[in-house]
Order: structure tokens, then C-alpha cells, then sequence
């Protein structure tokens, strides 16, 4: 039955920060992370080059073995714990072949193993056996390479697969007839030559390859739940999807799909010779994190006093802050209920003010009106004076003639 691995170390966002580092397992280098590096094939360790993918390996083994995640660094040597590869990387192969009784082996030189038929002396010879991204390239039938790495563990083995596989169900054989076939060179392009069992020449295009040419040709694509369906038709009971990763080693899962797998033949159990030193290790490794734990602790514990004294004065200065502002808020208040009184009483005025100026201009007005009249008044006496004037006058001429001519006649 298949389920996810339990971790210890918590998960961690794929969106952390860039200055996020980790420690590569496989040679021990500090190397920092950003999201681009959650590509399980991209090599992020600026020391070795190690891939997510490689890392994540090493640390499923060291937890298989010893029930924590270690370095390789870190573990014991332990020869008489023998493990199998199946063209694993060379750089992780040699820090193997260091700690195990451990052989790395090829389809196409030596050390050769040939899944299909691994040879019998191989049977029941390993503890762990490391499969990666190769059940993909293996011609089939696919359920005898399943059941041989099945065979080929002692019984309380277990097997570490990485293969690429997406959700759902089935798989996608790219070459469904595979029979009798070879790979040629046409021009600039590699094509597959199949002869089919009912004898048809198949001629295949547009290949993918992975990491190159020749054998890793692709021949199919995996579903998960057919990856596990075989597992458990080769007889693995306890089958774990690794999920959680290991963030100190810089193994953090993107997707949710061709995640490492775990498929245990039994319980493993250390050979007794070995069990005495990797306790003591493992005793030390418990004290140095013990006293890195009081350190830290320590540590934060000044941090929160000194926090906890920035806050209070921080409560002090908002506190008298606070009174300054309502005091001086209460100082604007009242320049402004005088400001107001002020603009109220300045209002009154003018309006006094107004009604006067419309007085002044009322009186002056009937002033002017009064003025015109008396004006209008004189020219109508004026004109009503000159007409007896003019008569006085005629009279006068007359009287003055009459008078000359009574003089001239005395």
C-alpha cells in the first residue's frame, strides 16, 4: 500500500527568500537556493554540481538505514551493508562506494547488470538498491525488471526509485510493438527501426532522449498509480511516496508528480557489528544538536528581552506622544472656537456696517433726487421772470420814445 514518507524537517515554501541556503549532503558545501532551483534535474550545488534529485537519494538513504537524514559526511562507514546502482551519477556513486560495500553498474560497460536478466549471483545479495531514471529507458517486459529488483534484495531490503511519471492512471508506451530494433543516424535526425513481431518495419521519429543519445531513448512514460500497481505486483508491501523533501539539503518538490519512492521488501535492520559505532555517532550527533539547541536558546532569549525592551520603549514614546498630540489637538481646538467667535462677531459688523452704507446711499440718493428738483424749480422761475422782464422792458423803450418825443416838442 503506498503513502506519502513522514518527514521530520519542516516544509518549506518554494516562494522563500533568495537568500535561502542549504547544505549540500553529498560533499558539504553552503549553497544558496531560489525558486529556479526546485527543478529536481538542475544542478544547484556550486561545489559538486549535485541535483535535487541526487541530494533527495542520499538523504532517503541515510533515512532508510538509520532513521534520520544525514550527510554523507556524517555517516559511519558501514561495509557490510551491500548496496547496488543502476548507473547512478558518479559523483554520488564514489561518496557510496566510500561509506557501503556499494557497486555502481552499467547496461553498456562494466560493471554490467542488465535488469532483465541480472545473472543469479546477484540474488538476494543487497541491502538497498538505487534505481534511478532508468525503468524508463528499459525495454520490456517491464513486470520481469520490476520482479528482478524484487529478487535481487535480501529480505529486509529496500529499493530507492526515481523515475519520471505523471498523475493519473496507464502509461504511455511511445514504442507499444518494440520487438527487434535499433537506433540509425538519417541525415542530422536519430530514428528507431523496429521489426515487429508479425514482421512490419516500423520506422519512429522525433525520439527524446535523455541526457543524450543511444540507450537513454525514452520508451515510455509512467502514471503513478501504474508505477505502484507494478511495485506491488513484484512484491513490495510497503511502498512511500516521499512528499514532505528535505529542505536542510536543499530538496524541496515543486509538483506532486515523479517524486522519489521508497519500496521496502521487509524492515531493515543493521548488521550488529555495525549497530555500536552509529549509536555513538548518532549519541554525539544528539549532543551537538543538544548544544546548539541551548545556544540557540540562549540566543533568543536575548533577542526577546531586547525586543521586549524596544517594545516598551516604544509603548513609552507613543504613550507621550500621544499626550503631546491630544494637548496640542485641544490647544487647536480652542484657537479655533475663537477664531470662530472672532469670525462671528466680524459678521455682525459687517452686516451693521452694510445696512449703514445702504442708509448712506439711500440719503444720498434722495439728497441728489432733492437737488435736481430745487435745480429744476429756479429754471421754471427763471423762465417764469423773464417774460415780465421782457414786458417791463417794451414798456420802457415806449415810455422812454414818448418821453423824447414830448421833449423835442417843447
Amino acid at each position: 500500500m503506498a503513502s506519502p514518507i513522514e518527514h521530520v524537517p519542516e516544509e518549506e515554501s518554494l516562494s522563500s527568500e533568495s537568500d535561502h541556503s542549504f547544505s549540500c549532503n553529498l560533499c558539504g558545501a553552503i549553497c544558496a537556493v531560489t525558486e529556479r532551483d526546485a527543478d529536481r534535474e538542475r544542478s544547484s550545488c556550486n561545489e559538486c554540481s549535485s541535483t535535487m534529485r541526487q541530494r533527495g537519494l542520499a538523504a532517503l538513504l541515510s533515512q532508510e538505514l538509520l532513521g534520520v537524514a544525514l550527510s554523507l559526511s556524517e555517516l559511519p562507514g558501514l561495509k557490510d551493508v551491500c548496496g547496488l546502482g543502476l548507473s547512478d551519477p558518479e559523483g554520488l556513486a564514489e561518496k557510496l562506494a566510500a561509506k557501503f560495500d556499494y557497486t555502481n553498474t552499467y547496461y553498456h560497460r562494466e560493471p554490467a547488470l542488465d535488469i532483465q536478466n541480472p545473472g543469479a549471483e546477484h540474488k538476494g545479495r543487497y541491502d538497498f538498491i538505487i534505481c534511478s531514471e532508468v525503468m524508463e529507458h528499459v525495454p520490456g517486459p517491464l513486470e520481469a525488471a520490476f520482479s528482478n529488483l524484487y529478487t535481487l534484495l535480501k529480505p529486509d531490503a529496500f529499493l530507492l526509485l526515481t523515475v519520471p511519471y505523471r498523475l493519473g492512471d496507464g502509461i504511455d508506451e511511445h514504442f507499444p510493438d518494440l520487438n527487434e530494433y535499433s537506433l540509425a543516424e538519417v541525415g542530422d535526425e536519430t530514428v528507431l527501426l523496429n521489426r515487429t513481431r508479425q514482421g512490419e518495419l516500423q520506422v519512429h521519429r522525433d525520439l527524446c532522449f535523455h541526457g543524450g543519445g543511444g540507450s537513454t531513448l525514452e520508451l515510455r512514460l509512467f502514471s503513478e498509480s501504474a508505477l505502484l500497481a507494478m511495485l506491488e505486483d513484484a512484491g513490495f508491501e510497503d511502498i512511500e511516496v516521499c512528499t514532505a523533501g528535505f529542505s536542510e539539503f536543499g530538496v524541496r518538490f515543486a509538483e506532486q508528480w515523479s517524486l522519489p519512492i521508497v519500496a521496502r521488501k521487509g524492515k531493515f535492520r543493521l548488521p550488529a557489528n555495525e549497530t555500536l559505532p552509529i549509536l555513538q555517532k548518532l549519541a554525539q550527533k544528539v549532543r551537538n544538536l543538544e548544544s546548539e539547541l541551548v545556544e540557540r536558546e540562549t540566543t533568543l532569549e536575548r533577542e526577546l528581552q531586547s525586543t521586549r525592551t524596544n517594545y516598551e520603549k516604544f509603548v513609552e514614546f507613543h504613550e507621550s506622544s500621544q499626550a503631546d498630540l491630544e494637548r496640542q489637538l485641544e490647544e487647536r481646538e480652542r484657537w479655533v472656537r475663537k477664531v470662530e467667535e472672532d469670525f462671528e462677531m466680524r459678521s455682525l459688523e459687517l452686516k451693521e456696517l452694510d445696512k449703514k452704507k445702504n442708509a448712506a446711499l439711500a440719503d444720498m440718493h434722495q439728497a441728489l433726487t432733492s437737488n435736481a428738483q430745487a435745480w429744476e424749480k429756479v429754471a421754471q422761475l427763471e423762465r417764469e421772470l423773464s417774460r415780465p422782464v421782457l414786458k417791463i422792458t417794451r414798456v420802457l423803450r415806449r415810455m422812454g420814445r414818448r418821453a423824447a418825443r414830448l421833449f423835442h416838442r417843447n
